[in-house]
């Protein structure tokens, strides 16, 4: 029969830096499990100036095509923070398309071009 120790350890992660671990060791093999836990790493998501948001928002009323790249590299921000902030303030992409509307004289010319094609 193999022995199974347990050893509750920290273990540093460059990333999320000091996280709570086991180390189990069954035999000659040494196991280590990280204990999840829920936590933000600080360096994963920066903070943004509270003055950036009304600075997205007047370059997007400016400039309403402007993609979330332009307007964060002329804020000096991520893309994705200016994705965020518009997604926050219920902005949804759109496109303008203009449909032609019929006057009064396009109903003569209308015909006109329909008589001359079935003449031809």
């Amino acid at each position: 029969m193999t022995s199974v120790s347990e050893n509750y350890v920290f273990w540093t992660c460059p990333v999320f830096g000091i996280m709570p671990s086991i180390e189990i060791e069954v035999g000659d093999f040494l196991m280590l499990i990280i204990l999840i836990t829920r936590y933000t790493c600080p360096e994963s998501r920066p903070t943004v100036p509270e003055d950036v948001q009304p600075d997205v928002l007047l370059a997007i009323g400016n400039n309403p095509h402007a993609t979330t790249r332009q307007v964060g590299r002329d804020l000096d921000v991520r893309h994705s923070t200016v994705h965020r902030i518009l997604k926050r303030q219920k902005y949804r992409p759109y496109k303008f398309r203009l449909t032609p509307e019929l006057a009064e004289g396009d109903f003569d010319s209308l015909m006109e071009f329909c008589e001359s094609m079935q003449n031809r």
